[in-house]
C-alpha cells in the first residue's frame, strides 16, 4: 500500500519479481492531500519550470496559456530516445512502483490522481512499458528512462504484456483503456526524478545480499559435504498438513513469526467480481511470538516480515495463486485486512484476506504460505530446500456467503 513514506526494498522485491499487488492508501486526508495539491498548484499562477516556462536552455522563455498542456505531450515526445536492448522487466516495474510512491508523497508533485492510478494498474496487471537501456546518465533525473512511462499513460510508445510486445494505443483498445492527456506540469512530474537509477540500485542491493548468503552457504557445502546432508535430509522429510488453529512458524534470524488459517469461505463473487469457478476466500492471522526472541534482541525491536509466498494446492497438486482481480476489489473495499508486509511489535498479530478462483472440479485445496528468501533453498531441513516436502495448512469446513 502506498503511501510515500513507508516503501522498503522488501516490497520493491515483491512487487517488481513477485508481482505482489498494490494500492494507494485509503486514508481520506492523505488523497485529499494529493487532490488539493494538484487544485492549489493550478489556482496558484506560480511561473514553474517545465509548465509556464521551458527546461533546459530554454528556462527563461514563458509559454503560453494555449500552448502549455500540448508542451507536456510535446516534452515527453523530446525525450522518447531511448535505444539498446531493453531493461529487464523487473526494473522497469522498480521504477514505477518508486515513481507512483513519489508522486503521493504529502501531494508535493502536484500531479492529477489519475495519472498515479494508471501506474499502479500497469503494475496490478503486467503491462510493462519498453524502456531502453541507453540513452540516460541520469543528470536531472532518469528523463528518457522515465519518458517511457509518461509515454504509456498517454497511449504512446510500446509495452510487454502477457510476453508480447504492443503498440500501446493498440493495447488500450484492446483492454478498453482510455488514454491519458498530461496536463500541466504532469508530464515534467513523471520524468524528473531517480526512480529508474533507484529502481536498478534496490534490486541489486537485493541481490548483492543473496549472493553473499549463497556464496557463504556454497563454502559450507565444500567445507562439511553440506549437500549430501542437505539432500539426504530432504529425501527423508515428509509432507505436513497442519490441522485447524495450528501455527506454522518462520524463522527471522534472532525472533519468529507465525501464521495459522482463521477462517475460510466460499462465494461466487466478491464486491463486484464474478469467480470463473468458486472464490475461496481465506484469513490468514500473522502472529510475532514475543517467546521466541533471542536473548541479543531488543526486547521491544519491531519486525519486518520477509517476503513471502501464497497459494492453494488441490488434491491433483494443481496451483492457484491470488485472483488478481478479487483481491483488488477486496481492498478498494477495505476488506483486505493487512498486508503480509507490513511491520510488527514483539506480541502483536494482525489478519491478512486473500482470495483465490478456484476451478468447479478442485478437491480438498490447502493452503501453501513460504518465504521467498533465496538462501532458504540451501538451509538444512527447510522446506524451500530442495526435494524437501511442504508444511500446508488444512482449510477449514467452508461456509458459503
Amino acid at each position: 500500500m502506498l503511501d510515500g513514506n513507508s516503501l522498503l526494498i522488501d516490497d520493491i522485491i515483491v512487487v517488481s519479481r513477485g508481482h505482489m499487488k498494490v494500492s494507494l492508501s485509503d486514508d481520506e486526508q492523505f488523497l485529499n492531500k494529493i487532490s488539493e495539491g494538484r487544485k492549489f498548484y493550478l489556482e496558484s499562477g506560480v511561473y514553474a519550470y517545465g509548465d509556464k516556462m521551458g527546461v533546459g536552455a530554454n528556462v527563461g522563455k514563458i509559454i503560453p496559456e494555449e500552448k502549455r498542456v500540448a508542451f507536456q505531450e510535446r516534452l515527453i515526445d523530446s525525450l522518447s530516445c531511448g535505444v539498446g536492448d531493453r531493461l529487464p522487466d523487473d526494473v522497469v516495474r522498480a521504477a514505477m512502483l518508486l515513481r507512483a510512491n513519489s508522486l503521493v508523497k504529502e501531494g508535493c508533485s502536484a500531479i492529477g490522481l489519475d495519472k498515479i492510478e494508471r501506474i499502479i494498474y500497469f503494475l496490478n496487471n503486467g503491462i510493462t512499458p519498453v524502456m531502453r537501456k541507453n540513452g540516460s546518465v541520469g543528470a536531472s533525473g532518469d528523463l528518457v528512462p522515465l519518458s517511457s512511462i509518461a509515454a504509456a499513460i498517454e497511449g504512446n510508445g510500446k509495452v510487454m504484456y502477457q510476453g508480447k510486445i504492443y503498440d500501446t494505443n493498440k493495447l488500450y483498445k484492446k483492454l478498453g483503456l482510455d488514454e491519458l492527456w498530461l496536463r500541466e506540469k504532469e508530464g515534467l512530474s513523471l520524468v524528473n526524478g531517480t526512480s529508474a537509477m533507484t529502481g536498478m540500485a534496490a534490486l541489486a542491493l537485493y541481490d548483492a545480499f543473496n549472493i553473499l548468503a549463497l556464496a557463504l552457504a556454497a563454502t559450507a557445502m565444500v567445507a562439511m559435504s553440506y549437500g549430501e546432508v542437505l539432500l539426504a535430509l530432504s529425501l527423508s522429510s515428509h509432507e505436513r498438513t497442519l490441522a485447524a488453529g495450528e501455527w506454522k512458524y518462520f524463522c527471522e534470524v534472532d525472533c519468529h513469526l507465525a501464521y495459522r488459517v482463521e477462517s475460510v469461505t466460499t462465494t461466487k463473487t466478491l464486491d463486484g467480481a464474478t469467480a470463473h469457478g468458486t472464490f475461496t476466500v481465506v484469513t490468514l492471522k500473522t502472529w510475532f511470538d514475543e517467546r521466541t526472541i533471542s536473548s541479543g534482541r531488543p526486547k521491544d525491536m519491531p519486525l519486518w516480515p520477509g517476503p513471502r509466498a501464497v497459494a492453494l494446492v488441490d488434491e491433483r497438486g494443481r496451483v492457484f495463486g491470488v485472483a488478481e482481480e478479487a483481491q483488488r476489489a477486496l481492498t478498494q473495499a477495505g476488506a483486505a485486512g493487512t498486508p503480509l508486509t507490513r511491520t510488527l511489535k514483539p506480541g502483536e498479530s494482525y489478519t491478512t484476506t486473500l482470495v483465490f478462483d478456484l476451478p468447479d472440479d478442485a478437491r480438498a485445496p490447502r493452503l501453501l504460505l513460504t518465504t521467498l528468501d533465496a538462501p532458504t533453498y540451501f538451509l538444512l531441513g527447510h522446506e524451500n530446500s530442495f526435494f524437501h516436502r511442504k508444511i500446508y495448512f488444512q482449510l477449514p469446513v467452508t461456509s458459503a456467503q
